[in-house]
């Protein structure tokens, strides 16, 4: 478990080392903390939403429904603690959401739309308890107007900081990591057909990790996982030494690619296709002691730096989505703190 009284932030912004890259052009970063800001991307350039949105926070969970034409965002933590909000933004303004029933205030959870049952469903996160915050295992759906926790036959443990997508080329959501404080980092993959969990195991599996960047490359039909935070030095407040390796999900199973130029190490950025669907787009993260404000691309194989005249400031902890719809990506929030420690 983890006090969220004395740190908003502290679930993407604690970490142990790492090291920073080249930038690219950013406007001025604001103050320091949490933000409320709504970006899109439309293949080639950012653009900075005008529309009012939700209130700034870190942690959120974000994914895009096809069937309703909007991206869902739930959660996060704001200035006052952690919140159970719900929001749609259907490509020009937010709208929030009053659902008669909805998961307990959480951070952190994981968001992807399930094609088989037809909802975005929601795993876990750090939910509120009576004095602290303690980790769920909940698997939640949402309807269009209510969420409605699913009773699996079989569950992933209670973690934080997992990493979820939908895996076209097996039809199945995949979960992989996430973490209990900083006690344990989980290395394990589970696959959801719409009704439970199932473990996988497969030969060879990345050492575990909390908030790693995913998503799924329809250009070479592989999971991709980068970074994110391993188990680090310290007690229960220290939160993921970064990471900067690059993982591939097949049906054969994990495996490590040997890239030659890579990001920086970090955790909390994130992860989405690109426009024309050729190459995958990954922004922001705690590289310790600071924050990347580039935009890096993986095309099936390489990394490199995407040049944009500006963009969002540097930032981890964002939501980021792509809308296939409208044919952008879609970035909501996160943190400008570039602490790499906390004294709680």
């Amino acid at each position: 478990m983890k006090s969220v009284a004395s740190g908003l932030l502290a679930a993407f912004l604690l970490c142990s080392c790492g090291s920073g890259t080249a930038s690219t052009p950013s406007p001025t970063p604001p103050a320091p903390g949490l933000l409320g800001d709504t970006w899109t991307w439309n293949g080639s350039a950012w653009r900075l939403a005008e529309a009012a949105g939700p209130p700034a926070r870190v942690g959120a969970a974000l994914a895009f429904d096809p069937l309703r034409g909007e991206l869902l965002l739930y959660g996060g933590s704001g200035k006052d603690g952690l919140l159970n909000d719900t929001w749609a933004w259907d490509g020009t303004r937010w709208t929030e959401r009053h659902p008669d029933h909805h998961p307990l205030e959480r951070e952190n959870a994981a968001a992807v739309f399930d094609p088989v049952l037809g909802r975005v469903i929601l795993f876990g996160g750090l939910a509120r308890d009576q004095a602290e915050g303690t980790e769920s295992n909940e698997t939640w759906s949402w309807t269009g107007s209510d969420w409605v926790l699913l009773q699996p036959r079989t569950s992933p443990s209670r973690r934080t900081g997992s990493s979820l997508v939908y895996d076209a080329a097996e039809n199945a959501v995949l979960l992989f990591g996430g973490h209990v404080g900083n006690l344990f980092y989980y290395d394990d993959t589970w696959k959801w057909d719409g009704a439970t969990w199932t473990l996988v195991k497969p030969n060879r599996r990345p050492p575990g990790r909390g908030n790693a960047a995913i998503a799924y490359d329809e250009k070479t039909g592989e999971v991709v996982v980068f970074g994110g935070g391993a188990q680090a030095e310290g007690g229960p407040g220290q939160i993921g030494t970064p990471l900067d390796d690059t993982w591939t999900w097949n049906r054969s199973g994990w495996a490590i690619d040997p890239v030659g130029f890579r990001p920086g190490a970090r955790l909390g950025a994130a992860m989405s296709p690109d426009v024309a669907g050729d190459r995958l787009l990954m922004f922001g993260g705690v590289t310790c002691p600071t924050l990347d404000p580039n935009l890096y691309a993986w095309t099936g194989g390489a990394w490199s730096v995407v040049t944009t005249s500006a963009g969002p400031p540097a930032r981890s902890g964002m939501a980021m989505a792509f809308d296939s719809t409208r044919k952008q990506v879609v970035l909501f929030g996160g943190s400008s703190e570039r602490s790499c420690f906390s004294g709680s």
